[in-house]
């Protein structure tokens, strides 16, 4: 189970103690609680979804790179100077 899981997993026990609760403070407290685990699955999750972005622009941007090392005439030093013989002259 995923630590998002888990902070829903404990607000949802504590929205059921609050549900079930006598007690009105008991009550207040556990709403809370449910509150807090909550936001702090909300939080993790945008956190994660930040995470993926930014790793999605990044394979996107190597993926553009790689295409215009590609699409380039770009000499390597380990081909001796030249052209990459792997990439078809334009000219």
């Amino acid at each position: 189970m995923s630590a998002t899981d888990q902070f829903w997993q404990y607000a949802e026990e504590a929205m059921l103690g609050a549900r079930h609760s006598k007690n009105e403070t008991e009550k207040r407290a556990l709403l809370d609680l449910a509150r807090s685990w909550s936001q702090a699955a909300l939080q993790r999750e945008s956190t994660l979804f930040i995470i993926a972005s930014q790793e999605a622009t990044n394979a996107a941007k190597f993926a553009l790179a790689r295409r215009a090392v590609a699409e380039s005439q770009i000499a390597f030093p380990s081909s001796g100077g030249q052209p990459c013989p792997h990439i078809a002259s334009t000219n």
